[in-house]
């Protein structure tokens, strides 16, 4: 897209130096295999484009791949990632969401920078479709080693640009500039380049009235004869840009015109015969040549079939508005016949119609549905709007629109919804206004006001009149009870939303929830039947409860069934694009993996869940630390933990996400360091909480012990014991083994502190009793660590090395540093002095290297890897560079045997 120019000065480019000098500061990084992306912003006509153009133009040795934003296909999904694809020689479409389509891109990338250095230019970021810009972010993001540089130009503070690209842009490896007004020197130069040698009073005089605008100045210069701006009368004011294009169009002849106006309907890269045809273009090609010389079209030469399109957006939008509202209409239902997908016929038909249509907003609104059902949310929602802006009474139209805005939330596009809380709150008071606005309040942390709204909500409407509606109120007021901790009122709302709509599709979402606070409130049998007769068919809807089964049964530690429930679940959600459903369980899935001593697996797993949740806005997604902190704080990695932990604690809008899950998540990593005072610290608020199902319930929490521990080495036993006494007594009611080893550990020290020898001894002898059969290796060692310390302190040398040794086995094998050392300190105090082995001082690989040598030793290739963890090829083989540097291997071979020979084996079970 470029500015509109005379033929004289097309080729003219003036000042820019410094913005030069930074494009190509970036470039030369990107030339290294340190990416950039750069942001250039700023008002329309400034000179974004030609900015970029000047400095590509000045940069040989590149592979350029270009697409533009434009207002007529901002609706079509995936429109600006298809022009990327098409001109790459890529026709296939995209896929059906934008993880999908990134990792296209990615690979894409991947294999012409192995050639030369790549650059990505997107132009008019502010006109591009939304899943397109959600997956250059997700490029941007997993670039790390790839000799690529990402620019794109948009308008100043767009309302549409996802946020994370935003801060991409001025982050480390990115770079923001803000194009401004040009100088008096820089006019004067584009002055003189248009044959007008004007006085300094009259470049003062061009200055005020275009306002350094580059596109204005041009326009004006173009208008006006030099003369003009010497006389002392007043200068006319700026005519609009659309009165420049309307001069240029009059000059055209009719089959040009017809041409003109064929392509603007139509839209970019639609064939010429395709323009010809809806015009009635009798030359098609004598009409292209002559818009293009009148500077208004250009001839695109991309696969698979050439195309006409037009010299800059703001030409398109001009022509298009000049055309009569009645041949518009026409020319739009004329083109709904005349291409052949649906969606884009159907877009025609909207675009032609007069005012309401219900006809039409029923087909839309079934092309919606089609696409939610096949997991295309974001295509969903832009259907949804659209019928409900067609649709002829108010109820159907903010019905419609609602659940537009459910699926933005669902594709996890909340940036979006939330451009249409304005509009929503302007809607008539009522059940379903209330409902969603509420919504949006609970995700935004506004915990008050959503709860008001909600119980307004459900006070407005009738469920008898309309049980669907009162369902959804009554879900999502369970859910927000979810998030308050309130598992009874979850049961009753939830239960509530399942008898007015149990066929809804909805319901497998319902009947997850209303187990999991079943679970929490001991009604384990209830869940589990639950979660049994919602199961209606082998649908993958169904893989939710499947999910949720797996999570209850990690929590009641059946390691190895919870394990298969998970995998299933996360594995074909991920394939469908469900992807905050499958972030939920892999983080599930990591921790199960944790504690069965797979390790690197759990690496894996938390590394996808934390991509995952990288790609959507939902409040949940700061429920993943849960998981991705433990190998890392166990294994004494504190830079990437103690990253981890500043991430977590900034990210939670809402006060329980930032009590509970991240502050569970920051105490073990202060555990893990011997840090009690931080455990008590980030503990504290959650034991306020208590007693509560949701943070107390055995085996769905883990931090009860680290808590009392904590009390315990800060001298406070006595209130260790009262606080310990009733999670002990609910721990043995509900018959969880792993709780009741993790307290028996920590009643061991309380009853050590307190000096009852007899008690302490017990307790540890319970603990090992309770923990020796579920597989969890880390957890025994670590008790038979407080064993063993125990054992010392009161002269049973010989004792304790025995379950100091063991203990060291594991911690070693686990590369545990952290627990090993403790362990090391205390064979030395026994009189002992611990054998070293290759794996006590384990290569510092970060989290993403330990998942990347996992999977690549486990058989994958470069590309399977990168597929797993939604990386780039490119950063996947610089990852694997510096994995075998630091494993002292160098061959894939090398590292599958070192694999096979260190990680740690568990006993067969009994």
């Amino acid at each position: 897209m470029r500015q509109l120019e005379t033929p004289s000065a097309r080729a003219v480019f003036v000042g820019r130096e410094r913005e030069l000098d930074a494009l190509h500061e970036g470039l030369s990084h990107a030339r290294a295999g340190r990416p950039r992306f750069v942001l250039i912003e700023g008002p329309a006509g400034i000179g974004k484009t030609s900015l970029v153009e000047h400095f590509l133009a000045d940069a040989p040795g590149l592979t350029v791949l270009r697409a533009s934003g434009d207002l007529s296909e901002s609706d079509l999904p995936f429109g600006v990632i298809d022009q990327l694809l098409r001109r790459a020689g890529e026709p296939s479409p995209p896929g059906p969401d934008h993880l999908a389509a990134g990792t296209r891109v990615l690979e894409l990338l991947g294999a012409l920078q192995d050639e030369s250095p790549v650059v990505l230019f997107l132009d008019d970021a502010h006109w591009a479709d939304v899943p397109s810009l959600r997956a250059l972010l997700f490029v941007v993001r997993r670039l790390v080693a790839d000799r690529v540089l990402v620019m794109a130009t948009t308008r100043e503070h767009p309302a549409g640009l996802p946020e994370g690209l935003v801060k991409a842009a001025a982050g480390t490896q990115g770079l923001r500039l803000q194009l401004e007004p040009l100088s008096t020197d820089e006019l004067r130069a584009l002055a003189d380049a248009h044959g007008m040698h004007l006085s300094a009073r009259a470049i003062q005089r061009l200055e005020a009235h275009a306002g350094g605008n580059p596109l204005f100045t041009r326009a004006l210069l173009d208008e006006l004869p030099a003369e003009a701006w010497h006389r002392q009368d007043n200068l006319p004011a700026p005519r609009s840009f659309a009165a420049i294009v309307r001069r240029r169009v009059e000059a055209c002849s009719d089959d040009a015109t017809r041409l003109l106006d064929a392509v603007a309907v139509l839209g970019p890269r639609a064939p010429l015969a395709t323009a010809a045809s809806l015009g009635g273009v009798e030359d098609p090609f004598g009409a292209l040549e002559e818009a293009s010389d009148a500077g208004l079209l250009r001839w695109v030469d991309a696969p698979p079939i050439p195309a006409p399109a037009f010299a800059h957006p703001l030409v398109a939008a001009a022509v298009y508005s000049q055309i009569g509202p009645g041949r518009r209409a026409h020319l739009h239902e004329l083109a709904a016949e005349l291409v052949e997908d649906e969606g884009a016929s159907l877009r025609h038909l909207a675009a032609a119609a007069a005012g309401p249509d219900a006809e039409l907003a029923q087909r839309l609104e079934q092309q919606a549905e089609s696409k939610a059902a096949g997991q295309c949310m974001e295509s969903a929602a832009m259907a949804m709007v659209s019928a409900s802006r067609l649709s002829p009474a108010r109820p159907e139209r903010e019905e419609r629109l609602l659940r537009a805005v459910d699926w933005m939330l669902a594709a996890g596009d909340a940036a979006q919804a939330r451009s249409h809380a304005a509009e929503v709150a302007g809607f008539a008071e009522g059940a379903r206004r209330y409902s969603i606005v509420g919504q949006l309040a609970s995700l935004d942390g506004r915990v008050e006001e959503a709860t008001q709204l909600f119980d307004q909500a459900w006070q407005a409407c009738d469920p008898e009149a309309d049980p669907l509606l009162a369902a959804v109120i009554a879900h999502r007021i369970a859910y927000h009870s979810l998030r308050r901790l309130r598992d009874e009122d979850v049961v009753k709302w939830d239960r509530e939303a399942l008898e007015l709509a149990p066929d809804s599709i909805l319901a497998v979402g319902w009947a997850a929830v209303l187990a999991l606070s079943l679970w929490r409130l001991g009604r384990a049998d209830a869940a589990y039947r639950l979660l049994e007769e919602a199961r209606t068919s082998d649908r993958d809807d169904d893989l939710h409860l499947l999910g949720m089964r797996g999570w209850l049964r990690f929590s009641e530690d059946d390691l190895d069934s919870a394990r298969a429930d998970l995998e299933a679940a996360a594995a074909i959600e991920l394939r469908l694009g469900a992807l905050l459903v499958s972030s939920v369980h892999l983080t599930v899935l990591a921790r199960v993996q944790y504690a069965s001593g797979d390790w690197a697996d759990a690496v894996v797993s938390a590394e996808q869940a934390l991509a995952l949740v990288s790609e959507t806005e939902h409040p949940h997604g700061t429920f993943v630390w849960w998981s991705v902190i433990l190998v890392p704080a166990a294994r004494g990695d504190w830079p990437t933990a103690d990253a981890y932990a500043a991430r977590a604690a900034a990210e939670p809008r809402d006060p329980v996400d930032r009590r509970v899950a991240v502050g569970m998540a920051l105490a073990h990593v202060a555990s893990a360091r011997g840090d009690h005072q931080a455990v008590l610290e980030v503990l504290e608020p959650v034991a306020e909480l208590s007693p509560n199902p949701a943070v107390d319930e055995p085996g769905f929490w883990t931090w009860q012990e680290l808590y009392a521990e904590a009390l315990v080495a800060d001298g406070r036993a006595e209130i260790a014991d009262r606080f310990l006494r009733p999670h002990e007594r609910l721990a043995d009611q509900r018959r969880r083994p792993s709780t009741i080893a993790r307290l028996a550990r920590a009643r061991g020290r309380i009853e050590a502190a307190l000096g009852h020898r007899e008690e302490a001894a017990a307790a540890f002898e319970r603990a090992v009793a309770h923990i020796e059969p579920l597989g969890m290796p880390y957890e025994r060692a670590l008790i038979l660590l407080a064993h063993g310390q125990f054992l010392r302190r009161n002269g049973r040398r010989r004792a304790a090395s025995e379950q100091l040794t063991q203990a060291r086995e594991v911690f070693a094998a686990l590369e545990a540093r952290p627990a090993l050392e403790r362990c090391d300190r205390e064979l030395v105090a026994c009189g002992l002095k611990p054998s070293r082995r290759n794996h006590d001082d384990p290569p510092d690989l970060t989290p993403q290297e330990q998942a990347v040598a996992h999977l690549v030793a486990s058989g994958r290739t470069n590309r399977e890897v990168a597929g797993e963890l939604l990386l780039s090829v490119k950063t996947v083989e610089v990852h694997l560079t510096r994995i075998y540097v630091k494993l002292g291997v160098s061959s894939r071979s090398q590292l599958t045997a070192l694999a096979t020979t260190t990680p740690y084996t568990p006993p067969a079970k009994e």
